[in-house]
């Protein structure tokens, strides 16, 4: 076997690997942590809300339930506190 056939080779294995194998997230991740919480939060809220719009998951920050029109805001997601430091946050 040729070495550009081997290099093809290895270099496709690599690329399907992640593919294959699904990685585990660590119970220690800040973003694992935040969407449990959120989910938490989500399951203690009432179906029969009067809100128009339910809480909300973005991957990054867990948003409260809103009235139509209402401004929501939330803090900085607790991952940016392991980028930058308390007085720039």
């Amino acid at each position: 076997m040729s070495a550009v056939k081997i290099n093809c080779l290895t270099l496709t294995l690599l690329l399907l690997l992640p593919l294959g194998s699904k990685q585990q997230v660590p119970s220690n991740c800040v973003i694992k942590r935040e969407q449990e919480k959120c989910m938490e939060m989500m399951a203690l809220e009432d179906s029969d809300s009067e809100f128009d719009c339910p809480w909300f998951w973005d991957n990054l920050t867990c948003w409260q339930p809103a009235k139509l029109g209402e401004v929501i805001q939330v803090n900085c997601p607790e991952l940016f506190s392991q980028f930058i430091s308390e007085e720039d946050y």
